[in-house]
């Protein structure tokens, strides 16, 4: 009996060593398997949110260029301008949007706000814009381009300050609802879209283009082309892609005129004003 008993207590041991000696799943599970260093997972976001961000900047800028050029009569012009332009002209907007939507969201985020709070804020801008809007389209008789132009550059911006307030009362109302979309969430989306990516870039393209539609006080450089006519007043409006677009600034759009040349055929352009716009 004793010496049974010794044989099982030895086979026991050596079970309890096999078992210590099997290599566990974790020891087996390849490096592949491992967690994935953070900047890698970032990663694909980060490229979507540049993507996404470009795509916004490239439509702001396109819908200020079709405003722009269509207010000036060339509405064909738009295709002859790069990508890079587009995005450079959507700066401004674009800019006010990221930095109003990061404030708005900031005051929701430490509390010294509340999502309706900054609903009501983005409405009385709104109103503001309105009454500067209804004011130039009445006085722009009276009062000269330039005005007009600032005028009409404060209520763009205010429109895009209005979209990124709505940007972050849109987040606290999301954050409110555990983060899920509901129908009450649309009409801000909307709101955003229409005012930020329509509204504004838009009269900031028609407020330019009535600035350098007026001979008198327009800032874009005078072009001397050979063989043009004495009192022939051609203007620079851009050069892209090797040509240049000129004009022949009038009052009334459909009395403008148009001309596009290479621009190593410039021979000569002159100092534009210091307050000239884009």
């Amino acid at each position: 009996m004793a010496s049974d008993d010794r044989q099982r207590g030895a086979t026991d041991d050596l079970i309890e060593q096999g078992r210590e000696n099997v290599p566990s799943p974790e020891m087996n599970s390849p490096k592949s398997l491992e967690p994935a260093n953070p900047i890698v997972r970032v990663f694909p976001q980060a490229v979507a949110a540049l993507l996404s961000l470009s795509a916004l900047g490239y439509f702001i800028g396109w819908r200020e260029a079709s405003a722009y050029y269509g207010a000036l009569g060339a509405p064909w012009a738009v295709s002859m301008l790069p990508p890079i332009t587009l995005l450079q002209l959507s700066s401004d907007i674009a800019v006010f949007i990221g930095i109003s939507a990061y404030v708005g969201f900031n005051n929701l985020a430490t509390g010294h706000a509340t999502a309706k709070g900054l609903g009501n804020s983005a409405g009385i801008i709104l109103i503001i814009a309105f009454i500067l809007y209804f004011g130039n389209l009445v006085l722009s008789r009276w009062v000269p381009p330039l005005v007009i132009y600032v005028v009409a550059m404060v209520v763009a911006l205010a429109y895009a300050t209005a979209a990124g307030f709505t940007i972050a009362e849109l987040l606290g109302h999301l954050k409110l609802s555990e983060w899920r979309m509901n129908a009450t969430h649309m009409p801000l989306i909307y709101f955003v879209v229409f005012v930020g990516l329509f509204q504004a870039p838009d009269q900031l393209g028609r407020a330019r283009a009535e600035w350098h539609l007026d001979p008198k006080v327009t800032t874009l450089p005078i072009v001397n082309l050979p063989g043009a006519a004495a009192d022939s007043k051609w203007r620079l409006v851009h050069i892209a892609d090797g040509r240049a677009l000129l004009i022949s600034p009038a009052k009334e759009r459909q009395n403008c005129t148009f001309r596009v040349i290479e621009a190593k055929d410039l021979p000569s352009i002159a100092a534009a004003s210091s307050s000239a716009a884009k």
